[in-house]
């Protein structure tokens, strides 16, 4: 399955479904992507970034509750 037949069968998904999609990709994006891959952001700022990432989510869970 190319690419595009991925994305066009994940947009036509209720948002709920999407959502549940996103989630699970997010906890498994280790094993989809390459671990080097992660390098792209320099160790020195790599922390900062991880902390902006967790106060995003932990926002959007408050919105959701």
């Amino acid at each position: 399955m190319s690419f595009e037949q991925i994305e066009k069968t994940l947009l036509q998904l209720p948002r709920e479904e999407r959502s549940r999609f996103a989630d699970s990709f997010y906890q498994h994006e280790n094993e989809i992507l390459d671990p080097q891959d992660e390098d792209d952001i320099p160790s020195s700022v790599k922390p900062e970034v991880l902390r902006h990432h967790d106060q995003a989510l932990a926002s959007l869970e408050l919105k959701e509750s």
